[in-house]
C-alpha cells in the first residue's frame, strides 16, 4: 500500500531529524559543561600553583640563609601538597642570580622562566610544557619559581571529557527509543486509516473507526468519515434519480407505442386524430423530461466556487427570452402575464438566471387553471435584488414546501406535463448564486416563489 510507505518515510524522517536535534544538542551540552569545568580546573590548579609558591615563600621568610639547611622534598611537604608533589618542582634564587635551593627534576643552574617575569607563563622544560608561576618576595631579595606539567592537565582534560562522551550515549539512546515509540503509536492510528480506506468499498458510507484516542489524527478520520458521508449521500440521490428517471422515461414512451398501436388499428379519422393528438402530448412529455434531465445535468458540473466568473445580468432581457419560450403555452392557457420589471440586474450566470426564471414561470403556468393569472416582478431593497414570480393556482401546503425542492417530487400531484425537477434545478440555481429562496402564499391565491439576491 503506498500510503503505509508514506507514512514509515515520515516516521523516518522525523527519528532522523529529532536524533540530530537530540545529538547535537547533547553534545553541545557537554563541550559547555566540559569547557566550564576545564576552566574550573585551570583555575584550582593555577591556584594551587600560587599557594605553593606562597607557601615556600613564607618558609624563606626573606632569609635565603634558611634554604641551606632544609632539603626540597621537606619545603613541599610544607605546602600541603603531598598528593601531588611528585609532579611540582621549585627554584628559589636570590635578586643577584644566585640559585638557592631547588627541587629534583629542575634544571640546574637555569631559571625555570626569566627571574624578571612574574606571574604566569608557559615555557618549555626538559623538553616537555609546564606551567610556571614566579614570585618575589616583599624586598625582592628572594624569587620562587614553581613548575607543573601541562601533560597532566591534558590527560585530566581528556578522561574527563571521555567520561562525559560515555555518559552521553545513555540519555541519546533513551530519547531515541522514547521518539520512537510515540512515533509508532501516533501514526499507528494513520497505518489503520489507510488499512480501512485500503479494504473500504466505493459505495460504502460506513465511516471508519479510530480506536486511538487523543491524537493529532482525530481531524483526518473525522474528515474522511464526512467524505464516506457526503459520496454515500450522493451515490444514493444518483440511484434515487437514476431510477426515477427511468420510470418517468417510461411512462411516455409507453404512452407513445399504445397510441401508435391504435392509430395504427383506428377505424376512422376521429380514432386516428386523438391517438396522434396523444402521441404528441406524449413526445412533447418525453422533450420536457429530456430538456430538464440536460438542465439538471448543466447545472449539477458548474462549480459552486465560479463566483470570480459572473456578470451583470439584465433580468428585464432575461423575462423576455423566457416569453418567447413560453408565450405560447401561456395563451393556450388563456393565462395573462403581467411583470413589473425595472431596469434592475444582478451579479450571475445568464444561462442560469434563464434556466431559474424559465423554470419558476412554467411551473406557475403548468399550475394554474385556464384563464388564470401570473405575475413576475423585480423589486430593490437597499443591495438586495428580490424576484418573486406568483400564480393563481392551488398553491402548495405549507407543510409541504421543504420537499418541494426534492427531485422528481410533485407532492402527489399527477398529470400529464411535469416531473417534479423545476424547483430543483431552480434550488441549485439559488444555492449556486448565494441567493436565497421561499415559498410563500401568493397574494393571487397561489404559490409564490420568492429568490433574493444579495
Amino acid at each position: 500500500m503506498p500510503e503505509v510507505v508514506m507514512v514509515r518515510s515520515v516516521q523516518r524522517r522525523v527519528a532522523l531529524v529529532s536524533a540530530v536535534v537530540v545529538g547535537v544538542a547533547l553534545t553541545v551540552g557537554v563541550i559547555g559543561m566540559e569547557f566550564v569545568e576545564g576552566f574550573e580546573h585551570e583555575q584550582m590548579l593555577d591556584g594551587r600553583l600560587k599557594h605553593l609558591a606562597r607557601t615556600i615563600l613564607k618558609f624563606v621568610d626573606d632569609k635565603p640563609e634558611k634554604l641551606a639547611a632544609v632539603t626540597s622534598e621537606s619545603l613541599l611537604r610544607q605546602s600541603d601538597e603531598t598528593k601531588e608533589q611528585s609532579i611540582y618542582i621549585y627554584q628559589a634564587w636570590s635578586s643577584t642570580g644566585k640559585l638557592l635551593s631547588q627541587s629534583s627534576g629542575s634544571p640546574i643552574s637555569k631559571p625555570l622562566t626569566k627571574l624578571d617575569n612574574f606571574g604566569f607563563d608557559s615555557v618549555s622544560i626538559n623538553g616537555e610544557m609546564n606551567r610556571v608561576f614566579s614570585l618575589a618576595s616583599p624586598s625582592g631579595s628572594v624569587v620562587i619559581q614553581v613548575a607543573e606539567p601541562l601533560k597532566e592537565r591534558v590527560d585530566n582534560f581528556r578522561v574527563t571529557f571521555g567520561f562525559y562522551l560515555a555518559t552521553l550515549l545513555l540519555p541519546f539512546g533513551f530519547s531515541m527509543a522514547a521518539t520512537r515509540f510515540l512515533l509508532r503509536s501516533s501514526f499507528r492510528a494513520l497505518d489503520k486509516l489507510a488499512e480501512q480506506m485500503h479494504q473500504h468499498h466505493i459505495l460504502d458510507a460506513k465511516p471508519v473507526t479510530n480506536d486511538i484516542p487523543n491524537n493529532e489524527f482525530a481531524p483526518v478520520f473525522l474528515a474522511v468519515n464526512s467524505l464516506f458521508q457526503r459520496t454515500g449521500q450522493a451515490f444514493l440521490m444518483e440511484q434515487r434519480f437514476t431510477s426515477t428517471a427511468a420510470h418517468e422515461l417510461r411512462t411516455p414512451w409507453a404512452g407513445i407505442r399504445a397510441q401508435a398501436q391504435i392509430a395504427s388499428h383506428s377505424q376512422n379519422q376521429e380514432e386516428l386524430h386523438a391517438a396522434l393528438q396523444s402521441i404528441v402530448r406524449g413526445v412533447d412529455r418525453a422533450s420536457h423530461l429530456f430538456d430538464q434531465l440536460f438542465d439538471l445535468t448543466r447545472v449539477d458540473s458548474m462549480s459552486k466556487g465560479i463566483s470570480s466568473s459572473f456578470q451583470r445580468v439584465q433580468l428585464a432581457g432575461i423575462y423576455t427570452e423566457v416569453l418567447e419560450d413560453l408565450g405560447s403555452k401561456a395563451a393556450s392557457k388563456r393565462i395573462s402575464i403581467t411583470k413589473q420589471l425595472p431596469e434592475e440586474d444582478i451579479k450571475g450566470m445568464d444561462f442560469a438566471i434563464f434556466l431559474l426564471l424559465k423554470n419558476l414561470v412554467s411551473n406557475a403556468i403548468l399550475y394554474t387553471a385556464e384563464g388564470g393569472r401570473v405575475d413576475v416582478g423585480i423589486y430593490r431593497n437597499g443591495q438586495d435584488v428580490t424576484l418573486t414570480v406568483d400564480d393563481s393556482g392551488k398553491g402548495i401546503p405549507a407543510d409541504s414546501r421543504e420537499r418541494a425542492f426534492e427531485r422528481f417530487n410533485r407532492l402527489g400531484q399527477h398529470g400529464p406535463e411535469g416531473v417534479g425537477l423545476g424547483l430543483s434545478i431552480v434550488a441549485q440555481i439559488v444555492e449556486l448564486h448565494h441567493a436565497d429562496i421561499h415559498l410563500l402564499d401568493s397574494p393571487l391565491g397561489g404559490l409564490r416563489v420568492q429568490v433574493i439576491f444579495r
